[in-house]
């Protein structure tokens, strides 16, 4: 996405709701003003939802992957004015957003990534 779009793209992992076994994704992304990360499912307009999706609303439990460097995550699906607010961040980076909600005919889903505390 970001070789079209303006932005950054991590490397979303997460546990294969079918298989268990651990997936990738590159899926562009922001950060929001606490630092967690925000992505939205729009997988440029296809019709179907994407398998990440699915893996993180199954399991919240992920990790991304930015320059080398793997950082737990825990995944929120954002719902209401969260997600309107992720939405209206999204259209000002990537215009394009608005084309892929018409052309997949679904509402796209956020989610926030929010750095995984460790136990001291």
């Amino acid at each position: 996405m970001s070789l079209f779009n303006r932005g950054d793209v991590l490397a979303l992992e997460t546990v294969g709701r079918r298989t268990g076994k651990r997936r990738f994704a590159p899926v562009a992304y922001w950060q929001d003003e606490l630092g967690a990360f925000v992505i939205g499912g729009g997988a440029a307009g296809m019709a179907t939802v994407p398998d990440w999706v699915r893996n993180l609303r199954r399991s919240p439990d992920a990790a991304v992957w930015i320059r080398r460097s793997r950082i737990p995550v825990v995944a929120h699906e954002l719902i209401g004015d969260d997600r309107a607010r992720a939405r209206a961040e999204a259209l000002t980076i990537w215009p394009g957003v608005a084309d892929y909600e018409r052309k997949s005919g679904r509402v796209i889903p956020y989610f926030r990534l929010t750095p995984a505390t460790t136990p001291s």
